[in-house]
């Protein structure tokens, strides 16, 4: 098969370096922005050929999800391959080139109540990708013979049963190739929240406290969005965050008519290969990736899992944006999931003295941690309860 594949979500995982887009990102004042710059020629060629009356205007659906079909394609007739990020086993996930104008919806399904469904801004956000048609392609090989098997995977379910959100990626397209693998295509961001963390570390660039109030809050929104439709992501980590800085996932006129600033950053949680419906009775095949941001409840086996997964692992992801260190240490444990120690009081007690020894200017972010970081998921905070506290408004 061209190098065009369960799933991974360590998307652009030190990839970063290879962008085409790399140079046009100013990290010297410690975020992603930086100065503010002429329009580009691209960009306003890009802005002057849109009729401003159509601009907010959300494309119609071509069908709904209760009539979605899933159709057979040749990969190769349909996107190019660029740069592979991420090969484990029958999963690949790659950066293509999608041969199909990326700001012409009608060369898509669009299925309104769904990721699938395309935003009333699709003509402003995310511009530099649109306009180069780049995308990122996730395959899964299933070699199923039923098509309608392929969709009860965790991913297509969630696809089609989340509508689409500002701050989760959108789906372009879905697709099953060569009648054995399974293809979503989504957008792509300029980095994952992994390599913005790995930089600012590595170069000792304190990130500040407003660029991580809006990373957080980001975060908080998708993650409030995806519980109130009844799932939960169940595998969330620095490396399933995309992010974006404004200047380049925004046009200069929308960031102008809505008080955007330059100097910030888009976030979007992406791969969805661990959604799982809460209280559903599929979590015994949920399987974590990255024990790092791993909750107790998992750790310990317990059953029926809810949105407060998502708030531990989002506590964790808080702690390292404002530490650039993990909260919890692996050493001595095993590798597989079911040979994990259990989540003890004596580890409770560590991360409480790790959280009493932050030197936090802002104690609202400290509130915020220790309210993510409960260990009893029935006492943890919800999405919105966190997005109520003061440190967000």
């Amino acid at each position: 098969m061209k190098s065009h594949g369960t799933s991974t979500s360590s998307f652009y995982k030190g990839k970063n370096q290879n962008f085409e887009t790399y140079d046009a990102i100013n990290y010297s004042n410690g975020s992603i922005g930086g100065s503010a710059t002429s329009l580009s020629n691209d960009e306003s060629d890009l802005e002057s050929s849109f009729n401003s009356e159509l601009l907010q205007s959300t494309p119609e659906p071509t069908s709904t999800k209760e009539n979605f079909q899933l159709k057979e394609k040749q990969w190769y007739e349909h996107y190019d391959f660029l740069e592979q990020i991420i090969h484990n086993g029958p999963c690949q996930i790659l950066f293509e080139r999608s041969h199909r104008n990326l700001y012409e919806p009608e060369h898509f399904e669009r299925i309104k109540g769904t990721l699938l469904e395309w935003p009333s801004n699709y003509k402003e956000v995310n511009y530099e990708y649109r306009k180069k048609g780049h995308v990122i392609t996730k395959s899964v090989e299933f070699w199923w013979d039923d098509m309608e098997k392929y969709l009860g995977v965790d991913d297509i379910q969630f696809i089609l049963n989340t509508p689409c959100h500002e701050n989760l990626a959108q789906v372009y397209d879905i697709f099953v190739s060569d009648s054995v693998t399974l293809v979503i295509v989504s957008e792509r961001l300029t980095s994952g929240l992994g390599f913005f963390i790995t930089h600012h570390r590595v170069f000792k660039i304190k990130i500040p406290m407003t660029l991580i109030r809006s990373i957080l809050k980001d975060i908080l929104n998708g993650l409030k969005h995806i519980h109130n439709n009844g799932f939960y992501l169940g595998g969330l980590c620095i490396d399933s965050v995309l992010i974006s800085d404004n200047e380049e996932y925004y046009t200069r006129s929308y960031r102008e008519r809505n008080n955007i600033s330059i100097s910030g950053v888009k976030v979007k949680l992406a791969d969805f290969g661990t959604a799982k419906r809460i209280n559903g009775n599929d979590y015994k095949n949920l399987v974590f990736r990255n024990r790092f941001y791993m909750a107790p409840e998992l750790k310990n086996r317990k059953e029926n899992y809810s949105g407060a997964l998502d708030i531990w692992s989002f506590g964790c992801i808080a702690y390292e944006l404002l530490t650039f260190e993990k909260l919890v240490s692996l050493d001595g444990e095993s590798d597989k999931l079911f040979d994990l120690p259990p989540f003890t009081d004596v580890q409770a007690s560590e991360i409480e003295k790790k959280l009493s020894e932050l030197k936090n200017d802002d104690m609202g972010l400290l509130e915020v941690l220790k309210c993510s970081l409960e260990p009893d998921p029935e006492k943890r905070a919800t999405s919105t309860q966190l997005l109520n506290k003061g440190f967000f408004q």
